[in-house]
């Protein structure tokens, strides 16, 4: 079974971290929420104390997706809200296409869903982004100091991110990288028909606008973006995620 923790009494909330991060990202969260809702933060297959991740780019998402059908059945939860963040939405979304009437709703933060009619620009961005894949090699201590950089204007999101990287297996974290590059759930997307909340970083708007194209792929979604926030904006912001999460939660819970 998955490592996680949890916290609370109610509705079960899963926590899925994302690209690099394990289930401490959700440190917030778990004391916010647990006054009304089970709230369960995982480490992914891959990250933390869960076991390792061995497989081809294509099967990382379901693999991780077939671990949550393990941990909710273990912890005997027929049905769930899915909170993913970054690459941990893209489980959540394999989740919920595989299990639909095992989830309750979908929050869905700093994800994309490509699909194969891209941009020039985005076929260039993806370009560039497989040909980065081998710096995620480079020596810890680099990915850390280029991690506090990046956060400085959230110094306390920098350390932790830093330690993230520092803690991370380089080959697991290409192969994540990887999958989310490959991943091409765009058209099942139409079918899913669960409450859904997708939100994004204002720091970043190809994740504003990857954002707005994932709310419009769903259903029953609507978009909102995070002010004064870069992925992960659940740490850089976790004050405004949590009032959000919990209006959409209670939202979902009202009759009709």
């Amino acid at each position: 079974m998955l490592h996680h923790v949890e916290q609370g009494y109610g509705e079960s909330v899963l926590l899925l971290p994302g690209f690099a991060c394990t289930h401490s990202m959700y440190t917030a969260q778990l004391v916010a929420l647990s006054d009304q809702y089970r709230v369960i933060a995982v480490d992914l297959r891959g990250t933390g104390d869960s076991p390792p991740l061995q497989c081809a780019p294509e099967r990382v998402f379901p693999t991780q997706a077939h671990d949550l059908t393990e941990l909710l059945d273990g912890l005997h939860i027929p049905r769930a809200h899915l909170v993913g963040s970054s690459t941990g939405g893209n489980v959540a979304l394999r989740f919920a296409l595989a299990h639909p009437d095992r989830v309750r709703s979908l929050t869905l933060v700093d994800t994309t869903a490509q699909d194969d009619a891209e941009t020039p620009f985005e076929k260039v961005s993806r370009f560039a982004d497989r040909a980065a894949l081998g710096f995620l090699r480079a020596p810890r201590q680099l990915l850390g100091g280029i991690a506090l950089q990046r956060y400085s204007r959230w110094p306390e999101v920098g350390l932790l991110m830093a330690q993230y990287y520092r803690e991370a297996d380089p080959e697991t974290l290409i192969l994540l990288r990887r999958a989310a590059l490959d991943e091409r759930v765009a058209p099942e997307l139409a079918g899913l028909e669960i409450p859904a909340l997708v939100l994004a970083g204002d720091f970043s708007p190809p994740l504003v606008s990857a954002g707005h194209q994932l709310a419009n792929l769903l259903p029953r979604a609507r978009f909102a973006s995070i002010g004064d926030a870069l992925d992960p904006s659940v740490l850089c912001r976790p004050e405004v995620f949590n009032r959000v999460l919990r209006d959409f939660l209670e939202h979902v819970g009202r009759p009709g």
